[in-house]
């Protein structure tokens, strides 16, 4: 009997040790909280008593390389575990990709508790990479629940039944709350961008400890707030909110974890949860639209090609409208929120024919792999008044549930009343949105007021003043802190950069509207007090009006160095001259005041290596 029973003890240890997550185990493909990236992945994590092994996968351009940091640790429980070995990668040398453009290596860390649920990985870098949240504990490859346990009542027993769905036509200061979900600090600030028929604004909001933040932005008229986490390179869906009403916004990061999951092999299967919720006059009507993805997309859809006639885009297009509408018309969803995802399909439509010039170019690049040689003579002709006409007697162009969708405002820039479309809201929108453009840089005249005084709404005008007067005290705040543009008869740039003559400049031209730009700026501010500390360099920063004068003014106090803010005659001066192909775009000047345009500064080790060649 004792010998059958300790040899039964020992199997039964055995099985609860496989069973349970706190002894040494190995996990494939766990799932992560969130990434800052789309290149590295960890499909497997080893515990042991000696060690805490990861395995990575990495994709990256075959002939590129990548470096691990030697700094690079994991977190578990607050406390930090270094790095203590590495196979097939040396940290801090070059691994070139080979043709496949993915590779693999193994990095061993010191051993974390058995009792670890999660762990972080970081380079520890200020562009390093980092994966946050590995499970590593109970259900560890399991993809998150849709509803976070963090989540209020309130949102968790929403009543859907109760659905608003009708745009508001109010210009007012609308209180948004943000609530970022199992917060870490490494996450960043949150971005934020409002849509709305007057176009986009993006704020920035700061957020304490836990994740937490207010803002409280002017809306015209029914918003989609969509967010973006500093650090990740996910979008967040958006919600709806109403101007004047004042809103809590819970983000759940998890939906960046989503990405990763569904972003490696078998991750078809994997549902991309709408993790964004609110308790605001759209609450419901978000619920219960949010995991609904009907939507016009053209971009690399083969049934849209730059060899198509007009009339045979025009039909493609109508085409998958009746598709969408017909996988709409099966949805068990209530009735508001099928004609708001309706009006939502048609304001797509509409702003895909105005700017189908888009599509076909987008179409023609993909064709021929990049290379735009020979499109002017190749694309004969693009859709105009003819086929809007054939889609005006589709959709109602002037349907009030259209005033929702920031496509709508675009879509308006034609003119609608020549091809037929009768009610003055195509045009008194194509109005306001032209205005609205002024007003964001300070520039309404009484001109573009009186085009509107008429409107069918008070609503234009109103929201038009309110803009302005926020631009011109956004431009007031700022301007102690801008170098003046020169004014000249020669050359601008010139210009601009005389005053520097015997340093070396780098002119970095950028809008706060731009993501890459952001992005380059963070990752390059520290080289102001290490690689490049230098008393020799003036960094010369220089926006345009496009920029959002309010993100402007709370951004320049962070960025050490000179700004300049110019007009969009004066821009367009200083990219002729350069060929600026995008931005951010880099210039430096030598010493002797010799201007080279660099776009391959975009490579932040170039940048380093060319300013440094300079002095």
């Amino acid at each position: 009997m004792k010998k059958f029973f300790l040899p039964l003890l020992a199997i039964l240890c055995l099985l609860v040790c496989a069973c349970t997550s706190k002894g040494p185990r190995t996990v494939d493909m766990p799932q992560v909280a969130a990434a800052d990236n789309r290149n590295l992945d960890v499909y497997q994590v080893s515990l042991s008593d000696s060690a805490t092994t990861l395995k990575f996968h990495v994709k990256y351009q075959p002939g590129m390389w990548i470096k691990i940091a030697p700094e690079s640790h994991i977190v578990a429980g607050g406390k930090t575990y270094a790095l203590t070995g590495a196979d097939s990668i040396v940290p801090g040398e070059e691994l070139i990709m080979p043709e496949s453009g993915e590779a693999e290596f193994r990095l061993t860390f010191e051993p974390v508790p058995f009792d670890t649920e999660s762990i972080d990985f970081t380079e520890g870098t200020p562009d390093g990479w980092n994966i946050w949240g590995i499970n590593v504990g109970e259900n560890a490859t399991a993809q998150a629940p849709r509803l976070n346990k963090a989540l209020p009542a309130e949102i968790t027993g929403l009543d859907t039944t109760d659905i608003f769905a009708e745009p508001v036509m109010e210009s007012a200061p609308t209180e948004l709350r943000f609530h970022v979900l199992d917060y870490r600090p490494g996450y960043g600030k949150l971005k934020v961008l409002a849509s709305s028929i007057a176009g986009y604004e993006e704020y920035t909001v700061e957020l304490d400890e836990k994740g937490n933040g207010t803002i409280s932005p002017d809306l015209s008229s029914t918003s989609n707030i969509s967010t973006k986490l500093e650090a990740l390179t996910v979008y967040f869906p958006g919600v709806f909110v109403a101007p004047g009403t004042p809103t809590d916004i819970y983000i759940d990061p998890a939906y960046a974890g989503d990405a990763v999951l569904k972003n490696r092999p078998g991750g078809e299967s994997i549902s991309m949860i709408n993790r964004t919720f609110d308790n605001g006059r759209y609450a419901a009507l978000n619920r219960a639209i949010g995991n609904v993805n009907l939507e016009i997309v053209t971009y690399g859809n083969p049934d849209f090609s730059w060899r198509m006639t007009p009339d045979e885009f025009t039909t493609a297009l109508l085409g998958l409208r009746s598709n969408l509408l017909d996988s709409l018309a099966s949805l068990n969803i209530p009735q508001p929120a099928k004609e708001y995802i309706a009006a939502n399909i048609d304001a797509d439509v509409l702003t895909t024919i105005v700017d189908a010039k888009l599509t076909y170019y987008n179409s023609y690049y993909l064709d021929k792999q990049g290379n735009g040689a020979g499109i002017a003579d190749s694309i004969k002709a693009f859709p105009g008044p003819e086929q809007y006409a054939r889609v005006a007697k589709t959709i109602n162009v002037a349907n009030p549930k259209l005033l929702a969708f920031s496509s709508y405002g675009n879509a308006c820039q034609a003119n609608w009343k020549e091809c037929g479309v009768e009610g003055s809201q195509p045009a008194e929108v194509g109005r306001f949105v032209k205005a609205y453009a002024k007003a964001k840089s300070g520039k309404l005249s009484e001109a573009d007021l009186a085009g509107l005084a008429g409107a069918s709404t008070p609503f234009y005008t109103n929201a038009l003043k309110q803009r302005q007067e926020t631009a011109l005290k956004a431009l007031e705040e700022i301007k102690a802190q801008l170098t003046p543009v020169p004014e000249t008869d020669g050359d601008l740039f010139d210009a601009i950069v005389a005053p520097y003559k015997g340093k070396v400049v780098l002119v970095d031209l950028w809008n706060t509207w731009c993501g890459p730009c952001r992005a380059a700026l963070a990752a390059n501010e520290h080289l102001k007090t290490d690689e490049l500390a230098n008393e020799d360099i003036v960094w010369l920063y220089i926006a345009d009006e496009s920029s959002v004068l309010g993100d402007y003014a709370a951004m320049i106090p962070g960025i050490k160095g000179k700004h300049m803010l110019v007009d969009k005659e004066q821009i367009a001066k200083i990219r002729n001259r350069f060929n600026v192909d995008g931005i951010p775009y880099y210039i430096l000047v030598d010493r002797e005041g010799k201007a080279t345009g660099h776009p391959d500064f975009r490579n932040h080790d170039k940048l380093v290596e060319g300013v440094k060649a300079a002095l």
